[in-house]
This record gives structure tokens, sequence and C-alpha cells, in this order.
């Protein structure tokens, strides 16, 4: 079951920071790009899907009026400005913006699943999908979460040993070689 705008409040209001009522929607809550954006490393040449190595990223550099600038069929990861403390009965799911998909950029391409009892900034990754350059800047808004309630979980996704972001705080790279 999905929660609406007055569950949003009273189940997810205090664990949201920070919280700004004016970002419930409907049935969702906006989020906001924060601070630091990574992209990969191409001097490194690959990416070992299998974690026999690390994944190698560099800051995305800001331009001097405060934009990032994501080039043509580029990907970047941001994040959340928003810290977020799922209770164990809450789940979340990461989805873009009508008007952001209408400009053809993608903020999560396979990750858009929040765990009940995750706590962190969200990782975001975006994808221009265009011949253009895409310019964002930290404190935009660029998605939505949606809330569900989960039944029956007993144990949550900080309560797992192999929660490896978990109090991820900022743009949280890739953790493949640090096991399952």
């Amino acid at each position: 079951m999905r929660l609406g705008n007055r569950e949003i409040v009273h189940q997810m209001g205090g664990n949201i920071e920070p919280f700004t009522p004016e970002n419930v929607g409907p049935s969702s809550y906006d989020i906001t790009l924060g601070e630091g954006m990574k992209v990969f490393d191409r001097r490194v040449g690959n990416v070992y899907i299998d974690g026999s190595h690390p994944v190698h990223y560099v800051d995305l550099p800001m331009n001097e009026d405060g934009y990032y600038k994501i080039k043509p069929w580029g990907t970047a990861l941001g994040t959340t400005l928003e810290y977020f403390t799922f209770p164990n009965d809450i789940e979340g799911i990461v989805e873009g913006r009508s008007s952001i998909g209408r400009v053809f950029l993608f903020i999560h391409v396979a990750a858009g699943y929040i765990d009940s009892g995750f706590e962190g900034n969200i990782t975001l990754e975006f994808f221009n999908a265009t011949d253009c350059n895409m310019l964002i800047k930290p404190g935009d808004s660029v998605g939505q979460i949606l809330f569900g309630k989960v039944d029956g979980c007993t144990e949550g996704y900080g309560d797992r040993a192999s929660s490896k972001y978990q109090g991820q705080i900022g743009t949280t790279i890739s953790r493949l070689n640090q096991g399952v």
C-alpha cells in the first residue's frame, strides 16, 4: 500500500532531514540534488562487475555559475540533499519528475528501490539520454520518492551484516568490490 500525503507527513516527516512540507505531493515526496557529483575515471578503462577490482570515480566539477554539466549520453552519480531514515515497515521507490524525464534526463538507471530500514542520503544515477549538455545544480528538484508500507519485516536493511550502504552520506560510489 502506498502512502498518501497525510501518511507521508505522519510516518516520514520526522525521518527526512531537512523535511520541507512543500515537497509533499499527493502520494510522493520531492527530492532535491545535494552537493557533490562523481563520474567514472576513464583513465582506468574498465569496470569489473564481478567485484574483483574497485570502481574508480572522479569528482565532477561545478562550472563558474554553480552548475554541474552532464555531457551528452553521459552518466554521473549525485546525491539527495535529504537524509532519510526509513523505519522497518516503510520502503521507498525513487522516480524522476515528469518535467525532468521529458528532457530525457534519467535520475536512476537501475537502483531505484530503497529497502525498509535504510538510513542515509540517496545516491542518484543520472543518465543524459540526449546529444545536449544537461546543466544541473544543488537544490534543483530532480525526482520524487514513493513510500510503501511493508508488512512482516523482521529485519531491516540496516540490521543486515551485508548492508554496505547503510548510513551513507553524500554521493556514494559503487561498492562492488565489497561483496554482495
